[in-house]
C-alpha cells in the first residue's frame, strides 16, 4: 500500500485485553493518530487524522445512530486489527479518515478451550481496593476442527464496578461503571472443498445496568470534575444495550483463476441509556440550559442494517493485480427521548419514562458502491497502484421535533440523494531491499452523520435548502517511507486532506456539546513508528503522531483552528517489552499527550486542551502446565488527569467532566486444556 498501514497481532490484542476490554480505552495508546483512551462506552473524539474512521468486523461495519460501540464483539473474539490510514476506493461509507477492521479468530486445527477470569480494583489514594471498585470478568473459549468443519466459539461475562480518581473521589456513572456485561460469540468455516468454503458468524452482547444509586454532579473549584452523588434512582425503562451481528459469507479461492468472496451481514442494536437530571442548569440566562428542554430524560436509539459486499481479487499477469467489487448497505436509524414526570422522580426517585420525543428525526439510508482497485509491479523497484470508486446514497429523514434543540420547531423532513466518483492513485519505489519509499493521492466521498445533520436544519427549512447533509469530498495526499535500519523497524508518513464542505464537530460554549460544523476544511500532520530489539530479549517501540486543522466556518476567507474535540494534540506512546526468564515476561507503556491552545485562542473551544502522561506496567507468567497469570498495574504514578474529550465538558455540562481513573489494578489467570 502506498500509504500509512498498521497492523496490531493477536498477542498485541490480549495484552491489551489484560488492561481493560474497552476499545476506546487501549487502542489509542497504541495506534498513532487515533484518538486518545475513553473511558466511557462511545467514541466521541475517536477521529483518525481528524476525521472519522469506518470500523469493520469481518467486513460488517460498526456504525449506527449513536456512535461506535465496541463492546459488541468481546475482545476475546478478536485476532488481529489492521489500521488503513487515508480514504480508500475498497471501502466507503464514512471512511474519510480510513478504515480500522477487525478479524475475529478462525477454527484451529487442534481442538483447544481456555477459561480465563480475572479482576480489577482501584489502588488510588484513599479508594484501595474498596469493595464498589471491583470488576470481575470470566470468559470460556473453545475451537477446533472436525474434518471440514471448524468452529470457534467465545463466553463472556463482565461485572463492571465503580472507578476512583487519584483522589480517592468515586468518578461519576459513566456508563461503564455498574454494568453487568453478557456476550456470546460463534463463528463456523465448512470446507466445501480445496477452493470453497462457507464461513458464518453470530454476535450477541446486552449490557444492564445492575445498580443506580449515583448520579453525577460537578466538584467545587476551578477546574471541577464529575464526581458521583448518592442518589437511589429507579426506572420503567432498565438502563441497557443490546447489539446482534450476523453474517454468511461464501469464498472460492480459485473462481476463474481468481479468489471470490460473497458476505451477507445483519446488524441491529438498541440503547436505553441512564437518566440524566438537568434542571439545575436550566433557565433564562444566555449559558444556561433552555427552560423548555425535558428537565429529567433519558436517551433511547434504535439501528438496524443489512448489507451485501462482493469481492473479486485475480493476478492479471505476473506484474499486475485486481481487484473489483461491489456492496450495498439498507439502514435505519431512530433516536428517542424517554421523558419523566419531576413531581413523581422527587417523590419516589423513579424515572417514569411517562412521555417521550424524538432526540433527532428517524432517518433510513441506502448505499450502493462500486470500486476497482488495481497494483501494477511496471519495474523491479516500482509499483503503481490505482482505483476508482462510486458511491450512490439515497436517504429518507422523517419529520420530527427534536426536543433537545435550541430552535425549537417542527422539522419536514424529506428525502435526498447524492452520488459521485472518488479516485486514487500511488507509487511505492524500493529505495534498497530494505527501503520503500511511497506517495499517494486519494479521495473520500461519504456523507456527514445523517440524523445529527438533519437535526441541525432550522425549522421549516427542506432538506434541499440546507448544506448540512451535502456529501463530504475529501483530497487526500501524503508521503512516506517504511522500512529498516539495522536492526530497527520503522514507518514515517505525512499527510494533507482538504475538502470544499468538510465535516467537524464545534464544542458549543454555552452546553459544553457537539454542533456540526459544514465548512471548508483542510487537516495536516504525521505519524512515525519505530520498533527495536535491544538484546535477545528486551524490546522497545515508540509511536508519535500530531495532526492538526482547520475550517473556514464563516465563508469568509479567514481559517480558524478546528476542535480540540477533532484534532488530538501531540501523542507519544513508548512500550518496552523483557523476557526475563522464559516463563516471565515485564511490559511497560508510558502515554504523552501534549497541550493545544490554538482552538481556544481562536475562539472555537472555550477550553485550552491540557496534556498528562501516564504509566502502565506488566508482568506475565506463564506456567509449564499452560497456565498464564498476568498483572498489570495501570497509571501506576497516580496521575491526576482529565481525558481530552471530557476536559470539552464544562458549565451546564461539567458533571460529565469525567476525571480519569486513578492507579487501578487487574489480574487474569487464564488456562487452556
Amino acid at each position: 500500500m502506498p500509504r500509512a498501514v498498521k497492523s496490531i497481532d493477536q498477542t498485541e490484542v490480549e495484552d491489551a485485553g489484560k488492561t481493560s476490554t474497552n476499545f476506546s480505552q487501549t487502542l489509542p495508546q497504541i495506534i498513532p493518530g487515533f484518538g486518545t483512551p475513553v473511558f466511557q462506552n462511545a467514541t466521541r473524539g475517536l477521529t483518525l487524522r481528524g476525521r472519522d474512521p469506518l470500523f469493520l468486523v469481518d467486513g460488517i461495519p460498526l456504525s449506527s445512530a449513536f456512535g461506535v460501540q465496541f463492546q459488541y464483539f468481546d475482545q476475546r473474539s478478536i485476532d488481529s486489527i489492521e489500521v488503513l490510514y487515508g480514504p480508500t476506493a475498497l471501502y466507503g461509507q464514512g471512511a474519510s479518515g480510513g478504515v480500522i477492521q477487525f478479524f475475529t479468530k478462525d477454527p484451529t486445527e487442534e481442538q483447544v478451550n481456555r477459561i480465563t477470569t480475572g479482576f480489577t480494583t482501584s489502588l488510588a489514594d484513599g479508594s484501595a481496593f474498596d469493595n464498589e471498585s471491583f470488576s470481575y470478568r470470566f470468559s470460556a473459549e473453545t475451537s477446533g476442527r472436525v474434518e471440514d468443519f471448524g468452529y470457534v466459539g467465545v463466553l463472556s461475562l463482565e461485572r463492571h464496578g465503580a472507578h476512583f480518581q487519584s483522589d480517592g473521589q468515586r468518578i461519576a456513572p459513566t456508563r461503564l461503571d455498574d454494568f453487568d456485561d453478557a456476550s456470546v460469540f460463534g463463528k463456523f468455516v465448512y470446507d466445501i472443498d480445496a477452493t470453497q468454503s462457507v464461513e458464518g458468524l453470530l454476535s450477541y452482547a446486552r449490557s444492564t445496568a445492575r445498580a443506580t444509586d449515583f448520579t453525577n454532579t460537578a466538584s467545587e473549584g476551578p477546574d471541577p470534575t464529575a464526581v458521583a452523588l448518592f442518589a437511589p434512582q429507579q426506572y420503567n425503562d432498565e438502563p441497557r444495550q443490546e447489539g446482534t451481528f450476523a453474517s454468511f459469507s461464501y469464498l472460492n479461492s480459485d473462481l476463474a483463476g481468481g479468489d471470490f468472496k460473497f458476505q451477507l451481514y445483519y446488524s441491529s442494536e438498541e440503547l436505553t441509556q441512564i437518566g440524566g437530571d438537568i434542571r439545575a442548569a436550566q433557565g433564562p440566562g444566555p449559558n444556561d440550559l433552555p427552560e423548555f428542554w425535558p428537565g429529567l430524560f433519558q436517551t433511547n436509539g434504535a439501528t438496524e442494517a443489512i448489507g451485501v459486499r462482493v469481492d473479486y481479487s485475480i493476478d492479471v499477469s505476473d506484474t499486475f493485480k485486481l481487484n473489483v467489487g461491489a456492496d450495498y448497505r439498507d439502514e435505519s436509524e431512530v433516536l428517542t427521548v424517554g421523558i419523566s414526570d419531576p413531581a413523581v422522580f422527587d417523590a419516589t426517585g423513579l424515572f417514569d419514562a411517562s412521555d417521550s420525543g424524538p432526540q433527532a428525526p428517524p432517518v433510513d439510508i441506502e448505499s450502493f458502491g462500486l470500486f476497482v482497485q488495481g497494483a501494477w509491479d511496471v519495474a523491479d523497484r516500482v509499483t503503481l497502484t490505482g482505483g476508482v470508486r462510486y458511491d450512490s446514497f439515497d436517504f429518507s429523514v422523517g419529520p420530527a421535533e427534536p426536543v433537545f434543540s435550541r430552535d425549537p420547531g417542527f422539522r419536514p423532513g424529506g428525502d435526498g440523494s447524492s452520488d459521485g466518483f472518488s479516485y486514487n492513485l500511488g507509487v511505492l519505489y524500493d529505495l534498497n531491499p530494505n527501503t520503500t519509499l511511497f506517495a499517494s493521492f486519494a479521495q473520500g466521498f461519504s456523507l456527514p452523520t445523517i440524523n445529527f445533520a438533519a437535526g441541525s436544519v432550522a425549522p421549516g427549512v427542506p432538506l434541499s435548502g440546507t448544506n448540512l447533509l451535502e456529501p463530504i469530498v475529501v483530497d487526500s495526499y501524503e508521503v512516506g517511507v517504511r522500512g529498516a535500519i539495522g536492526l530497527t523497524d520503522y514507518s514515517f508518513a505525512a499527510f494533507y486532506a482538504e475538502s470544499d464542505l468538510g465535516s467537524s464537530v464545534r464544542v458549543d460554549a454555552a452546553t459544553g456539546g457537539g454542533r456540526l460544523e459544514r465548512a471548508p476544511q483542510r487537516n495536516y500532520g504525521f505519524e512515525f513508528e519505530a520498533a527495536r530489539p535491544i538484546s535477545e530479549t528486551v524490546n522497545l517501540g515508540l509511536g508519535v503522531s500530531w495532526n492538526d486543522g482547520e475550517n473556514d466556518a464563516d465563508n469568509d476567507g479567514e481559517y480558524l483552528a478546528l476542535s480540540s474535540l477533532t484534532v488530538l494534540p501531540l501523542k507519544v506512546s513508548l512500550s518496552a517489552d523483557w523476557q526475563v526468564t522464559p516463563n516471565m515476561k515485564l511490559d511497560a507503556i508510558i502515554f504523552y499527550l501534549g497541550d493545544r491552545d490554538r482552538a481556544f485562542d481562536d475562539g472555537v473551544d472555550s477550553f485550552e486542551a491540557e496534556g498528562y502522561v501516564t504509566a502502565d506496567l506488566g508482568l506475565t507468567y506463564s506456567f509449564d502446565n499452560g497456565s498464564e497469570l498476568a498483572v498489570r498495574a495501570t497509571n501506576i504514578f497516580n496521575e491526576a488527569y482529565i481525558p481530552l474529550e471530557s476536559q470539552s465538558r464544562f458549565g451546564v455540562t461539567a458533571d460529565r467532566r469525567f476525571a480519569g481513573p486513578g492507579r487501578e489494578l487487574s489480574v487474569n489467570y487464564s488456562f487452556s486444556f
